[in-house]
């Protein structure tokens, strides 16, 4: 599958949105994933959308949300398209900037739900066409307004729960709070279940009994998750090696460090360092 990076003109306005008419093979794009959600609006024709594992047969007038990290696939001899690229990320550092963030993103990535179809729901239908006036229209003029409805379309897509984690319950939490704490401020070192156990009193038992029935995950895949995020901020921002950012990111080696960030990111550190400092292609405005 491939991995897409996508590249926004303006960084403060993280959306791209193009409107496509499918013909001849009937192919547009493979299997592949990105960061982004993709919205995707059938106007006229029959389209065929691969999502994971599954097929979706959306008909003309339906609107398809299509998750961050998701794979998928459009297929048409004769559809007719309108879709929306939006980082959520930008999003995400508003709604939910306080001390366990990083918690939330995760139970965000291993709790979302893989897509939606929405038909006949006037609220979507509405946010998208006042977002698809002021795109392709005078952007600088409107890009107040445009920002303003992306919040919007932010807000819809958290109030269906598609994207952000839903609310953990006081007493959930509570169980697993010194166990982030411990987790957050241990990463980047060798960390073991022992280790764990002997610093939040629990047994390693309940530590993993805990962990899963709050997030849906292990306590190694939240680790995981920590250090693969810790290794996207090096590679973005600083010069070294692989070897040594797979080091300083707590990984022991660096096999294993393609491996996990591969299986999270969908490449290997190497192509998403490449992708990832390009600078972006001019877009029309």
């Amino acid at each position: 599958m491939e991995k897409e990076f996508i590249h926004f003109e303006e960084q403060d306005i993280p959306i791209n949105i193009h409107k496509i008419t499918m013909h001849q093979d009937g192919n547009y794009r493979g299997m592949h994933s990105h960061a982004a959600v993709e919205i995707v609006e059938v106007k006229y024709g029959n389209l065929c959308c691969h999502i994971n594992d599954e097929t979706i047969y959306p008909n003309p007038g339906e609107i398809i949300f299509i998750n961050s990290n998701t794979g998928h696939s459009l297929a048409s001899d004769n559809a007719e398209i309108i879709y929306a690229q939006v980082d959520v990320r930008f999003f995400g550092e508003t709604i939910s900037n306080d001390e366990f963030s990083n918690l939330y993103e995760f139970i965000s990535d291993t709790r979302a739900k893989p897509y939606l179809v929405f038909s006949g729901n006037r609220e979507i239908r509405d946010i998208l066409q006042k977002i698809y006036a002021k795109y392709f229209g005078d952007r600088i003029s409107n890009r107040w307004y445009l920002k303003a409805y992306i919040y919007e379309l932010v807000a819809f897509m958290h109030s269906e729960a598609f994207i952000f984690p839903p609310t953990v319950s006081a007493d959930s939490f509570k169980k697993i709070e010194a166990i982030v704490r411990y987790i957050d401020m241990n990463f980047r070192s060798p960390i073991t279940l022992d280790e764990i156990s002997q610093a939040v009193k629990y047994s390693k038992y309940a530590i993993c009994h805990y962990f899963k029935s709050v997030t849906g995950a292990t306590v190694f895949d939240y680790i995981n998750f920590l250090r693969v995020h810790f290794a996207i901020k090096e590679l973005e921002q600083k010069s070294s090696s692989i070897l040594e950012i797979a080091s300083s990111s707590g990984f022991s080696s660096p096999t294993y460090f393609n491996r996990v960030f591969k299986s999270i990111i969908g490449c290997s550190p190497s192509v998403y360092r490449k992708y990832s400092t390009e600078k972006p292609a001019k877009q029309r405005k």
